[in-house]
């Protein structure tokens, strides 16, 4: 149930990656840079476009810790990524 909620989770935050992506492409601003002004948005919008952007990579580095975890420990029945609980709480 764990794995099906979380995957579930990862793939809504993919999705609104990609309006957000789709809605920032026509002026070209990304990470907080317009690209077309060439020029910083304030430093408030900068690192709310830089957490969220840490938060991407976090999920998705969860995703594979989590699948990665469950098949060693089917297959060798030695625990890894003992951290990977500790880096979900973090997260959220």
């Amino acid at each position: 149930m764990h794995r099906a909620f979380m995957g579930s989770a990862a793939i809504v935050m993919l999705l609104g990656y990609l309006a957000i992506f789709m809605a920032h492409l026509p002026n070209r601003m990304f990470f907080g840079y317009d690209f077309k002004k060439q020029e910083w948005k304030p430093m408030i919008k900068v690192a709310h476009s830089w957490v969220g952007y840490a938060l991407l990579v976090g999920v998705l580095a969860q995703g594979y810790m989590g699948a990665m975890k469950l098949k060693l420990l089917k297959a060798t029945g030695e625990r890894q990524y003992t951290f990977h609980g500790l880096m979900g709480k973090a997260i959220m």
